[in-house]
């Protein structure tokens, strides 16, 4: 449940992805994720709802190893912490970016919550974004300005994923070498073959 797929993955194309985690209760925001095309700026697909920290990392994991290794760029401030733990425990083969402030995912002080929302708004002036999920643009259009948050009452964590994916392609290194078990492998080298998408565990649709 709350998985869009609009581009399947196409071998050898970059991806990037952000990642909005939340606490995961009932009472909780959703966690949301934000799968991008790295060239275009088209979202190819997304994924929101109240998981828990280790289980949005578990299907941000899934969903970046069968988007040819996305990058992964995750908002770090609070359960983000626990988000990239687990990456870092249980999906050391992925890339895990660097914010505006060169450490692993995106610190949304108030300069970073600037900063971020600069890049994603750049990518929609400029015409290099193409959004499908509706929701998504609801939230971006409900951003204030003054606070760069939703209004009171209402959810922004579609709209950070999303303002998250853009600051990766902003922020991601050139591709030349992508961490891989341990090691280096060169992105030039074939990436593997593409897998539909059925949860952390990987998988055929039913």
């Amino acid at each position: 449940p709350g998985r869009l797929v609009y581009v399947l993955p196409v071998p050898g194309r970059k991806y990037v992805i952000g990642a909005d985690p939340a606490e995961g209760n009932p009472t909780s925001d959703d966690s949301s994720l934000c799968v991008l095309d790295d060239l275009t700026g088209e979202e190819v697909a997304s994924l929101s709802g109240r998981f828990e920290p280790a289980v949005l990392a578990a299907h941000a994991a899934a969903i970046a190893r069968w988007y040819n290794r996305a990058g992964i760029m995750v908002e770090r401030n609070n359960h983000g912490h626990a988000v990239l733990l687990w990456l870092r425990d249980n999906a050391p083969d992925l890339r895990r970016l660097c914010g505006h402030d060169k450490n692993e995912g995106w610190l949304s002080s108030s300069k970073g919550k600037a900063l971020l929302y600069d890049h994603c708004a750049d990518a929609f002036r400029l015409q290099d974004a193409i959004l499908h999920t509706f929701a998504t643009y609801v939230q971006l259009a409900s951003i204030e300005g003054a606070t760069l948050r939703a209004p009171e009452g209402q959810y922004d964590d579609r709209a950070d994923a999303c303002a998250l994916a853009h600051a990766a392609r902003a922020c991601a290194p050139p591709p030349a070498y992508s961490p891989h078990a341990g090691g280096s492998y060169p992105q030039s080298a074939p990436m593997p073959a593409a897998r539909p998408y059925n949860g952390p565990g990987g998988g055929y649709p039913r």
